[in-house]
């Protein structure tokens, strides 16, 4: 009898702590970086972006990004690959204004980085 309830437990702990993440899930699109045509900034913690078929995509990122703003260039996005689709834990890297532009393909710049929570369709209101 003990089994079946710390097994009923556990059956029951793991679809509550599922929940969320499924929901969210539903709300995320697949936004392929080489799709990606313009970024903008909408505030320090969502980017727009829209494709080459000119459909727009809000990127929320993981809390406030310090010195994300319109004059925050170039925005750099670093999924797995451009094929991979953006999603969450993904970095975006930016130079804040007045810093000077070190880019580097492997992240390891100057840059200030922010993390993507979640990406959905539609832009911003």
């Amino acid at each position: 009898m003990k089994n079946k309830t710390i097994l009923a437990a556990t059956v029951i702990a793991s679809t509550l702590v599922s929940i969320p993440a499924l929901a969210q899930g539903a709300a995320d699109v697949c936004l392929r970086l080489h799709d990606v045509q313009n970024t903008t900034v909408h505030d320090s913690s969502t980017l727009v972006a829209t494709d080459r078929l000119r459909n727009k995509f809000t990127v929320h990122m993981n809390g406030t990004c310090t010195g994300l703003t319109t004059n925050a260039q170039p925005l750099m996005f670093r999924p797995i690959s451009e094929y991979s689709c953006l999603r969450r834990g993904d970095r975006v890297s930016y130079s804040m204004p007045g810093e000077p532009l070190n880019i580097s393909l492997r992240g390891a710049s100057g840059q200030s980085t922010c993390f993507i929570a979640s990406v959905t369709e539609g832009a911003p209101s």
